[in-house]
């Protein structure tokens, strides 16, 4: 019988003892919670982690009761506690000292601090007798230690076989600072005398977070309506990046993501949802709707705000959330409550913003201090947004945190979210919303690339409501946005602007963007005198010829426009910026131009910017902007910046050469102008040698000699026909006179170095025919053309010849991202192409029985045995022909070797492996252990192989032969 809190225990005799059973669900989840975190992070980097909570809570990681004798009273506070927070927290440091030392036992040194803050927690959370609640907590921390070890093992099991074991770097930072925070937790437990006082705290300080933070802002309106998430809120799509996987995980959200990660670092573009997103998972937590944690308390830290008070006050982070709790919610915090909700498993984190430090040193500067934080409170879950341009002027440490990037809302999201738009609407009738809806989804297709961001998405919800129809030019849509926000919702709701908004108001609200942007410094807030000063200055300049009206009029404008928070927000005492930077952006590239208005004065205004990699989305508008001015305006913009890249430093002709590149997604030039950027893209990205020819990896592209590259392929539509043919022209020229690696890696492999197949991937089958004498000769030379080829003709006789058996073991990396399948594992799991695979296998058997081994390279191999010794290996039972079944013996003895080699231990725990029993698994066993290697000769037999094959596996069995080394190129 389940004993919760809507079941109640029998009630024994009195006096009597009674046992806890029935505990195992939430103790499950508690202990899923924590583990999957730890696990998720740092072994499971490939493992589905949506899937990875429910697959703990459903495996059998408890057993069925405490051994513990407990009084009656004490029966329903154990049933309570284990789905607390403080237990899931404890799973997590037992999971995350297991990760420094896989061998640590419950009662042994690594855990004693930790098992004794576990005491004070039950002392403060337990009524009942002294002895009984100590033997209760030594009870709990040894049930909890076991299930983390159960449910360690079934989480490494369940891993992807693209799982890395080098990936345990990833929580290994803030694992070790885990001793360190469970010394610093006892002492708090132990001067804590009642948690009543924190508790109380605790519901207070939830109730006004949620709210104040209880709705969404409809962007366009009036600025004080709020309506619940429910009504508008569509949840966006994260996408996590990581280094070492073959496949990045797609389609999961925020809440998903914090199932499996401690940290993580959501990257965004503007107006994206960042904030929103943040806001939203900070309403969650705190009213308990569907939050994904079992953390009680979000602390939201706005990061703008927070650098702008340590600059004044070196403010410890600590005691920001302190203030936090007295502005804006209203509470004040008991001594010690925030150190305990940090150290216990019941606060989030949020850092929003990171990205509004537009200065590098700032930012560089709150970085240290949010990872500081991590590592002194290493199981506080921590969410940090940030855009994604830029972010790597100053990132966060890749070791404690997981990366994901927001995407672009989808076309269903886009229908989710207009509809919804609409039906908020309350100009339209409500019988005509849902077809007003339905005729927007129609028309603004024109402008689909735009309409993807939430923020430009529901202003042009509102233009078409309003207009009906949609801009095609994207300044004319911010143009028409920031007419919406400045003018049309003002006249709707009654609001008369106190100078024309055609004749003054546009023009000063560029003149004011361009001055707050340039004030970089300043981004914290403007006071307000200094903004109406500009504005004076300014409007005695452009209409007025007394300061009196001027000064009178700037104060009027500055006025209007704090009332609205689209435009100026309150960030302080009578402190004021930008609310949304999109259209500071665009204000103040418009500016620009209005002050240069030829190619040849922009790009001189702008020249060092865009060699210094800074403010982008601003030049970029600038040059759009100009091309929709002056006749040719962007063409000769971009030609200059060709032009000038060619006598600039590396560093800056780089910089030049990716605005170039990237300026072709939304201008479309001559064509002169095209190849002049494609022939110097390609020029960079060829001339750069970063160890190519020498490694089987290919770093190019995630170099930044290769940015401009990877932006020619992300170009418009219109622009991509262009593009291609200049680069194979390009391309053929070189190859013309010698073999180029960097060349040819570009021209065969280019899907892997963008994410849009169609095309691409068209264009490199073309290449492929059309370069055919080129490969014949290129394949003898380097091992991955010879690879690719045998992967597309299924010959992988003349790639064995030629390179070696260990070539079917390497893996072409392309953007850090391994191309798979591997030769090897095209023949170990085959699908579709069985038929065609098997056919070769005996072709290969004489090379694999007469090569030297080794035959694989360490540094190639990342597959865990979990992911190997699985169902997948029964495809070896699945061969009929002997000759056949012993080359598949033979490629699968290195993908078992090697995690051999790293975890011996990992074949003896049937829990780790899911209990595989195969011939190949016992003869593993024999190489660690002689006990296990007496029937080698019987399962040897069982296999029915080649003779060749048998003496081969007699001596692996025997530890006599290694298949596993270093790279022959290292060797030689």
């Amino acid at each position: 019988m389940l004993l919760g809190h809507n079941c109640k225990p029998p009630r024994p005799a009195l006096g009597a003892q009674v046992v806890v059973t029935g505990w195992e669900a939430p103790l499950a989840r508690a202990v899923a919670g924590g583990v999957s975190k730890v696990v998720g992070t740092a072994v499971l980097r490939g493992v589905k982690s949506r899937r990875l909570k429910k697959y703990l809570e459903e495996t059998d990681i408890t057993q069925p009761d405490l051994p513990v004798d407990l009084s009656d009273a004490l029966v329903p506070q154990v049933n309570q506690f284990v789905s607390s927070p403080e237990l899931e927290n404890l799973a997590l440091s037992i999971a995350s000292i297991l990760l420094l030392d896989p061998a640590a036992k419950a009662s042994g040194e690594r855990f004693r601090d930790l098992r004794e803050g576990f005491r004070w927690t039950c002392r403060l959370t337990f009524i009942g007798r002294p002895d009984e609640i100590n033997r209760l907590g030594e009870a709990l921390f040894d049930r909890v230690y076991e299930a983390v070890t159960r449910s360690i093992a079934v989480g490494q099991a369940v891993s992807t076989p693209h799982a890395s074991i080098a990936a345990q770097a990833a929580v290994m930072k803030a694992a070790s600072s885990a001793a360190a925070a469970s010394v610093r937790n006892t002492k708090l437990l132990s001067r804590i005398e009642k948690l009543d006082e924190i508790l109380s705290f605790e519901k207070s300080l939830r109730t006004q977070i949620a709210s104040l933070h209880n709705g969404i802002r409809v962007p366009h309106t009036d600025t004080t309506k709020k309506v619940s998430y429910s009504k508008l809120f569509v949840q966006p799509t994260l996408r996590r990046i990581e280094e070492d996987e073959a496949e990045n995980e797609r389609d999961v959200n925020v809440n998903v993501l914090l199932l499996s990660t401690l940290r993580l670092i959501i990257l965004g573009d503007p107006g994206g949802g960042k904030s929103t997103t943040s806001l939203k998972l900070t309403y969650d937590v705190a009213s308990g709707r569907r939050s994904p944690l079992s953390a009680t308390v979000p602390f939201l830290v706005v990061l703008r705000d927070y650098a702008k008070e340590y600059s004044k006050s070196r403010m410890p982070l600590i005691e920001y959330l302190a203030q936090l709790c007295r502005t804006p919610y209203s509470v004040e915090p008991p001594e010690d409550a925030i150190e305990y909700l940090l150290l216990n498993g019941r606060a989030l984190v949020v850092f929003d913003g990171l990205d509004e430090l537009l200065d590098v040193a700032d930012r560089r500067q709150i970085v240290e201090i949010v990872e500081g934080f991590c590592y002194r409170y290493p199981t506080t879950p921590v969410l940090v947004t940030s855009r994604r341009v830029g972010y790597e002027e100053a990132p966060l440490d890749k070791d404690l945190f997981t990366v994901a990037q927001l995407q672009e809302f989808d076309d269903d999201q886009v229908e989710t979210y207009a509809r919804k738009w609409f039906s908020l609407d309350g100009s339209i009738p409500k019988p005509h919303r849902e077809e007003r809806a339905t005729s927007f989804l129609r028309e603004s297709e024109l402008v689909k690339d735009l309409r993807v961001n939430p923020l430009m998405l529901s202003l042009m919800c509102s233009i078409y409501a309003s207009e009906n129809y949609i801009p095609t030019n994207r300044p004319e849509v911010y143009e028409k946005c920031a007419l919406v926000l400045f003018d049309r919702w003002d006249r709707h709701r009654g609001i008369v602007a106190p100078l024309s908004f055609d004749a003054h108001v546009q023009s000063a609200m560029r003149a004011l963007a361009l001055w707050l942007y340039s004030k970089q410094e300043k981004q914290g807030g403007i006071p307000r005198k200094e903004i109406i000063s500009f504005m004076k200055e300014y409007l005695l300049k452009k209409r007025f010829d007394n300061e009196e009206d001027a000064e009178n009029a700037a104060t009027e404008f500055v006025d209007f426009c704090k009332g609205r928070a689209w435009v100026l927000t309150d960030v302080g005492a009578d402190l004021y910026w930008f609310t949304h930077r999109t259209f500071l952006e665009y204000f103040a590239a418009s500016q620009l131009v209005r002050q240069h208005p030829s190619a040849r004065d922009l790009f001189a205004e702008l020249q060092d910017t865009i060699f210094r990699t800074q403010s982008d989305v601003v030049c970029q508008l600038a040059v759009q902007i100009l091309g929709r001015t002056v006749e040719d305006g962007a063409d000769d913009f971009l030609e200059l910046a060709v032009d000038a890249s060619h006598s600039a430093s590396e560093e800056h002709r780089v910089s030049a050469l990716s605005f170039a590149s990237r300026s072709l997604r939304f201008v479309v030039p001559r064509s002169g102008v095209v190849r002049k950027i494609v022939e110097a893209s390609f020029d960079i990205y060829v001339t750069s040698r970063p160890a190519l020819g020498t490694s089987r990896v290919f770093r190019g592209i995630a170099n930044s000699e290769s940015i401009p590259v990877r932006n020619l392929l992300g170009a418009s539509r219109e622009n991509i026909p262009l593009i291609s043919k200049y680069l194979q022209e390009r391309a053929d020229a070189r190859l013309s006179t010698a073999l180029d690696e960097r060349c040819l890696a570009l021209m065969l492999l280019t899907p892997s170095f963008y994410d849009d197949f169609g095309y691409w991937t068209e264009w490199a089958v073309d290449n492929w025919e059309r370069m055919d004498s080129v490969i014949q000769r290129a394949q003898v030379q380097y091992w991955w053309i010879a690879l690719e080829k045998a992967q597309r003709t299924g010959d992988f006789k003349s790639l064995v010849t030629q390179h070696g058996v260990g070539s079917l073991f390497q893996s072409v990396v392309i953007n850090e991202l391994p191309r798979i399948p591997l030769a090897a594992e095209r023949f170990i799991f085959p699908q579709s192409h069985k038929q065609d695979l098997v056919a070769n296998l005996a072709a290969l058997d004489h090379f694999l029985t007469t090569n030297a081994a080794p035959w694989c390279y360490e540094d190639d191999m990342p597959w865990p045995l979990s992911a190997f010794v699985s169902d997948e290996l029964r495809v070896i039972d699945q061969v009929s022909e002997r000759e056949g079944r012993s080359v598949l013996v033979k490629l699968a003895l290195p993908f078992m070797e090697l995690p051999i080699k790293m975890n011996p231990d990992s074949l003896f725990r049937g829990d780790f492996i899911g209990g595989t029993d195969h011939p190949l698994l016992h003869l593993a066993r024999g190489r660690v252990k002689k006990s296990e290697s007496q029937k080698v000769n019987e399962l040897i037999r069982s296999l029915d192989v080649s003779a060749d094959t048998a003496d081969l596996l007699r001596d692996w069995a025997r530890n006599r032969v290694s298949l596993v080394g270093p790279s022959r190129r290292a060797r030689s």
